[in-house]
């Protein structure tokens, strides 16, 4: 497979994520300063010989390369938290609960209240916040019972343990704490819409560092998460 690093236009983004712009799978409400920078990272249609690429199997491969690029990006002082948006139905949000529950005494975490008070209002839509290990995001991706394919969107801020607090009591995008949380946020990886490709913000590396350190991670043969 071929992967591709594209700097995009900040005010691209929302467009570019194709996600529904409501209080929880939305965009953040924050207008990022002019030092920080968007990259797509995509997998390309064709791999290296022009053989077509099934949209599934370059799903399936983004799910794996989004551990490998927290990694290449994060610092020894950044915290992982996790946001998952979406539909609250089996083979969607649903699984996120069940993960947050078997955490141990010390696994942090925040959800939104689900309610769905009349059958007309159709599917009910949930967020789940947790600060993970590099190990449990690994976990988290290769989970195919969680549509990061379909409904669910996710994202990762990589924060000062201060602000992990924050990020996970937050459930609307319009919440205005986000202003102090992503100025002070390392980076932010999200995904798009039916898992076509990855957005990365961040205000700490400029474009030729980021694909120097996503190739030269993607070129290890085996993953080394950083402990958390």
């Amino acid at each position: 497979m071929v992967v591709r690093i594209n700097k995009l236009d900040i005010s691209e983004s929302a467009a570019k994520a194709g996600w529904p712009q409501n209080e929880l799978s939305g965009n953040i409400a924050y207008q990022w300063p002019a030092d920080a920078n968007l990259y797509e990272v995509m997998i390309l249609e064709q791999d290296e010989t022009k053989k077509p690429l099934k949209s599934t199997f370059r799903q399936q491969q983004l799910r794996k390369l989004i551990p490998s690029a927290i990694e290449a990006v994060r610092e020894m002082s950044d915290q992982l938290v996790v946001r998952l948006d979406g539909q609250v139905v089996k083979g969607e949000l649903a699984v996120g609960y069940s993960r947050i529950v078997t955490g141990d005494e010390l696994f942090r975490f925040g959800a939104s209240a689900v309610r769905r008070m009349a059958p007309q209002e159709g599917r009910a839509y949930g967020s789940i916040r947790a600060c993970v290990s590099a190990r449990q995001l690994i976990s988290i991706c290769a989970d195919e019972s969680l549509g990061l394919e379909r409904s669910v969107r996710l994202r990762i801020f990589a924060v000062p343990d201060g602000l992990i607090g924050a990020v996970l009591d937050i459930d609307a995008v319009s919440d205005e704490r986000w202003g102090e949380i992503l100025r002070q946020a390392g980076f932010v990886l999200g995904t798009t819409a039916r898992l076509g490709s990855l957005q990365l913000f961040t205000r700490r590396l400029d474009a030729g560092a980021i694909k120097s350190r996503l190739t030269q991670r993607l070129m290890r043969p085996a993953s080394r998460p950083i402990n958390a």
